[in-house]
């Protein structure tokens, strides 16, 4: 799951998790607000940087037996943030 989650923050800040300057810096997944999606899959929230107003709503799912994330909404503080120039 580690793996299927910073793929998916490296394709929103390529330079995430390295020593160059990156918006992503660190993350964290908010296991308070984890659910079963109806849909099928574990819904949950991803906190970066620690600010709860930096936030990923996304739902893990597995086919095939390959995880991938689905229905990845941003927040609007963590999607001005990826917009902004480095």
């Amino acid at each position: 799951m580690v793996e299927v989650i910073e793929k998916n923050l490296k394709n929103l800040d390529n330079n995430a998790f390295t020593e160059k300057w990156k918006k992503i810096k660190s993350y964290e997944i908010d296991y308070n607000q984890t659910y079963y999606n109806p849909m099928g899959g574990i819904g949950f929230y991803i906190i970066i940087n620690g600010d709860d107003d930096l936030s990923i709503k996304t739902t893990l799912m597995n086919s095939n037996d390959k995880y991938r994330l689905a229905t990845v909404a941003l927040s609007r503080d963590l999607s001005k943030l990826i917009r902004t120039e480095n």
